[in-house]
């Protein structure tokens, strides 16, 4: 399947109890202690919090962390290893993804701009959830020629309305776990609550392994380890396409998520939208109450 389709839906692998507890640990002490590495992409009114997206470097002492140890309990090297033909794997990078209660949706994109690349995310399921899409590797081709811009916009495509025969939907429960080729197109789907682990991981090779110092049974990178100085980190999320230097605690920001909540509820701007877009190039009713 795999190899056909660029992706390899794996059913009821682990029991995820363990691991989801001590990410409900992460999450709530990343929010009491303010952990500066929180991805916010759509800031939503919550009493004391804000909308998280996901918690960066969620190993890290900062925040009492045992998740790594967990991780391993679960040991899916073998099984990715088996699906991926990879030799061995490394991990650049790995986040605790959560919906603290409001709808999500993300954008079509792709997390490496080409297939068949030896990168590859693994996303492990801690409780069930509904409606991620992705584009199977042996589609896209038909969808390139139907939607040319699919191939000029290469690497993000927004909220297209592309026609559901081009994508499978992944309706996971707790236990599940999903790889996939990173250079599928691929939109984040969820109504409500979700968490879930998404791991990058690499085909890793002898001469690279013998260079560079990994940690853990998934050779993780050296800033991901759990004991890695602020400083470190610092130097790797400033590199990142996200600023993690926003303070979502502001008057001007919480305010904006206050209108946030607002338009999530009666969401006018986009009914708007929806009708003036004649043609429904487009989907308009992410992160609403009506997604």
């Amino acid at each position: 399947m795999f190899e056909e389709k660029g992706y390899e839906f794996v059913k009821n692998f682990f029991d995820p109890t363990e691991l989801l507890e001590e990410s409900n640990k992460v999450i709530n002490l990343a929010y009491k202690k303010k952990w500066k590495y929180i991805k916010v992409y759509h800031n939503i009114f919550l009493s004391n919090k804000i909308n998280c997206f996901c918690i960066s470097f969620p190993f890290n002492k900062f925040l009492n962390s045992n998740l790594l140890d967990k991780l391993e309990k679960v040991n899916y090297k073998d099984k990715l290893l088996k699906i991926t033909k990879f030799k061995d794997i490394s991990s650049s990078a790995i986040e605790l993804q959560h919906n603290q209660k409001f709808n999500y949706q993300s954008t079509w994109h792709r997390d490496w701009e080409t297939l068949d690349s030896g990168n590859v995310v693994l996303i492990l399921f801690l409780t069930d959830e509904k409606g991620f899409r992705i584009i199977p590797k042996n589609l896209e081709i038909n969808l390139r020629k139907d939607f040319p811009d699919v191939a000029t916009k290469n690497y993000k495509i927004g909220y297209k309305n592309i026609p559901k025969n081009y994508f499978d939907i992944i309706d996971a429960k707790a236990g599940d776990f999903l790889v996939f080729d990173s250079g599928l197109l691929h939109q984040g789907f969820a109504k409500g609550k979700r968490t879930h682990l998404f791991i990058r991981h690499n085909d890793l090779n002898d001469s690279l392994k013998a260079n560079e110092k990994f940690y853990s049974i998934y050779n993780f990178k050296s800033y991901l380890r759990p004991d890695a100085e602020l400083a470190e980190i610092d130097s790797i999320a400033n590199n990142d396409t996200f600023n993690f230097n926003i303070n979502y605690f502001t008057l001007k920001n919480k305010l904006k998520s206050i209108f946030n909540l607002i338009n999530y509820y009666i969401p006018l701007i986009k009914f708007l939208r929806f009708i003036v877009d004649l043609k429904k190039k487009k989907t308009h009713f992410h992160y609403s109450i009506f997604q």
